[in-house]
């Protein structure tokens, strides 16, 4: 909500609607981009050559955000 991605409407007292705007919808569009780009460059790649990137994705993830968490 405070960055312009979602509004928040409450019309009723027990009813919460969230509702897209048009900056997420823009999101949302570069996401299908970029899935498009990773499905072309790991379509060259064997079921094990993508599940070892995926771990070493998730462990240099991990890696980093221990850094990031040390840091603060």
């Amino acid at each position: 909500m405070k960055r312009g991605f979602i509004e928040r409407k409450i019309p009723a007292k027990r009813q919460n609607n969230i509702y897209v705007l048009p900056k997420a919808v823009t999101l949302i569009e570069d996401f299908d981009s970029f899935q498009s780009v990773e499905d072309e460059i790991v379509q060259a790649l064997t079921a094990e050559e993508k599940r070892t990137l995926k771990e070493m994705l998730i462990k240099s993830t991990q890696t980093v955000a221990g850094h990031v968490i040390l840091s603060k």
